[in-house]
């Protein structure tokens, strides 16, 4: 078996030392570089052999000079231990090195400077997360750490996506310290009574009690408001909720919970909607272009189901293309801001496909969009994909259970509808993040910074936010920490008008 290291030979050794140093399967050890020698419990031993490799680097945030490549052999007894050995160290060396989370740290200034203006915030906090397992993700919660965060008083959900470095991010959140698990939104869908709500329940309140007992603030950051529908008027302890998105605002106002802690609206800010889902638009119809492969798109006729923030975007983006664009909603309002926008539009799906006779259908609404039914309308080798899960939840449906289907892993699945193939693009959920990073670190720093001060007017300002959802304070907060300035100068100021004006300036003091 072989794994690899990125990172200097000086990482890689201690990596090395700190795996063997603590093993149950190692009576002792010695190395030679380039040769490890290992003896195990059971008297047998093995060698790990060395050699450094030209490859690049496997994360999208890339060191200058790139980072150096190792690889390393297990050579030896094929024995039960020796085989033990082998598991456990391919998943510590999955997970990134420091050398490769500097580099992700390095690609988002922002948080770097809003870090040091707010260092030490996390001192007494707790912290229950559930997002995407993405190379960002990591660099914020890494920034948490750096700010106070204690790790063995963080708990981290993955969403469940399949995102393209989801393993190594996991193994690494694993070995900073803090509580791995997995909430996956299908987990929802068998019930409150399955094994695994069940266990996410006592995980949470275990927690939760915990915490409660070493007096820390409890903050909960949540993408979909999944973990918040585990409250109830009788927890405590909480200091306050972030939430990401506007799917789970949706559920938040649809529940009949009552939650006694402010609920900070993230998923609405300016920020977001006009900074960060251009980026998600454009991380889609990228992503889709390259599922597609050999497809023409220019010129082609496209249905965008959904009018709000993500698919005004999309249909934006792929305008720009040159591609025909056709839209769904119910909403007349956003039919009518289509329209002017210079799209075709529909109130209903059945038309749509029936009148564009589309190659491909984008859901982009946030509820269930498409039928059965009018799937069955599309034309011959055509595909469908998502932004969003809900909008292909007809997926689920039995009807397609029982059809011919072949799944194709890193691509999507074909399903055989009597005459017709139609493929699903990606697995149902968000295309985005289909194998995929998404949006590039420095693009969503910005977002990644106003969550991370989303946090600090909780901690610093509890007593000014009311409890129940908190509408307005995120764009008052992040204007008062003067966020978009910041961003701005970083990559569109131009600082050649400084220096001249700095110069004329020097030139009139000595005139």
């Amino acid at each position: 078996m072989m794994y690899k290291y990125y990172g200097n030979r000086e990482g890689l050794l201690l990596k090395i030392n700190s795996i063997l140093d603590i093993s149950p399967l190692v009576s002792s050890y010695k190395v030679t570089y380039p040769i490890v020698s290992v003896d195990l419990i059971d008297n047998g031993s093995v060698e790990l052999e060395i050699s450094e490799v030209e490859e690049g680097p496997r994360t999208i945030s890339i060191m200058s000079p790139f980072e150096d490549v190792y690889i390393i052999r297990i050579i030896g007894e094929e024995g039960n231990l020796c085989k033990n050995l082998r598991e456990d160290l391919k998943y510590k060396f999955l997970a990134y090195s420091e050398t490769e989370q500097q580099a992700i740290l390095n690609d988002m200034p922002l948080l770097k400077e809003y870090r040091s203006i707010y260092e030490g915030s996390f001192n007494n906090v707790a912290l229950i997360w559930r997002d995407h397992f993405v190379e960002d993700s990591l660099g914020l919660l890494k920034t948490f750490v750096k700010m106070g965060l204690d790790p063995s008083f963080t708990i981290v959900f993955d969403k469940g996506d399949a995102t393209l470095h989801r393993k190594e991010i996991w193994e690494t959140f694993k070995n900073i310290g803090f509580g791995v698990y997995k909430l996956d939104n299908a987990e929802f869908n068998k019930g409150n009574n399955s094994d695994s709500v069940i266990e996410v329940n006592n995980i949470l309140q275990e927690f939760i009690n915990e915490a409660a007992k070493h007096n820390k603030k409890i903050l909960i950051m949540d993408d979909g408001a999944f973990v918040t529908r585990f409250l109830s008027r009788e927890t405590n302890n909480i200091e306050g909720i972030i939430e990401l998105t506007e799917m789970g605002l949706r559920r938040i106002a649809s529940s009949k919970l009552e939650i006694n802690c402010p609920i900070l609206n993230v998923a609405k800010s300016d920020l977001k909607r006009f900074v960060t889902y251009p980026e998600i638009g454009l991380a889609s119809v990228l992503r889709i272009q390259q599922l597609l492969g050999a497809e023409k798109i220019i010129g082609r006729k496209i249905l965008v189901l959904g009018y709000g923030d993500a698919g005004m975007n999309i249909c934006k983006k792929l305008k720009y293309l040159g591609v025909n664009v056709s839209v769904v909603d119910p909403d007349p309002l956003k039919l009518i801001t289509a329209a002017e926008d210079g799209f075709n539009t529909y109130d209903n799906v059945t038309d749509a496909i029936l009148l564009e006779q589309p190659f491909i259908v984008i859901g982009a609404s946030g509820y269930s969009s498409i039928t059965k039914e009018d799937i069955q309308l599309l034309p011959n080798n055509s595909y469908i994909t998502t932004v969003a899960t809900a909008d292909l939840a007809v997926l689920k449906d039995e009807f397609f259970n029982t059809v011919k289907q072949r799944k194709i892993p890193g691509y999507g699945t074909q399903y055989f509808l009597n005459s017709k193939t139609l493929t699903l693009l990606g697995n149902g959920r968000s295309v985005n993040l289909y194998e995929s990073e998404s949006i590039p670190s420095k693009a969503i720093d910005l977002f990644k910074s106003a969550i991370l001060l989303s946090a600090v007017l909780l901690i610093e300002r509890r007593d000014s936010l009311k409890n129940g959802l908190n509408k307005n304070v995120i764009n008052e907060w992040l204007y008062e920490n003067d966020i978009f300035r910041k961003y701005y100068n970083l990559y569109f100021k131009n600082h050649t008008i400084d220096n001249t004006t700095e110069k004329l300036q020097k030139v009139e003091v000595h005139t």
